[in-house]
């Protein structure tokens, strides 16, 4: 055959076995670390590092960082994403600047920031260093 459909981050993230998920009824602070693929429908005040995959859910809300493989957001980031693959659903809203290898944005998605795009965008094997916002208001 010889048009073939790319598989798009979602469709990879679909395929992977997701190790844990976070609740919509669950409100976490603190970074969160993972090797595996994560699925977050709840709110998380603080940094994420999910190795292989994130799929923030419709009702997710994230005031932090991400830093994965891949990522797919449905709900809405209030930080900087780094990933070699990232899908924003119609849904889905970022606050924060992007740096990744692969973009597809859905019609009616949201963005505000800037995006840094490269080949062979290189994850950190530590913590993200970057402070949190002051949610003691």
């Amino acid at each position: 055959m010889m048009f073939q459909k790319k598989k798009n981050p979602s469709n990879i993230l679909d395929e992977a076995q997701i190790s844990s998920v976070l609740g919509e009824d669950i409100e976490f602070e603190g970074n969160l670390r993972s090797k595996s693929t994560i699925r977050v429908e709840g709110k998380i005040i603080g940094n994420i590092i999910a190795l292989k995959g994130i799929i923030l859910g419709e009702k997710g809300h994230l005031i932090g960082n991400i830093e994965s493989e891949s990522a797919v957001i449905h709900g809405i980031v209030n930080g900087n994403i780094k990933a070699k693959e990232l899908d924003v659903k119609k849904t889905g809203c970022i606050n924060g600047d992007i740096i990744a290898d692969v973009i597809n944005v859905e019609i009616g998605a949201q963005f505000n920031g800037k995006i840094d795009m490269k080949k062979n965008t290189v994850l950190s094997k530590k913590t993200i260093e970057i402070p949190l916002l002051n949610t003691t208001d």
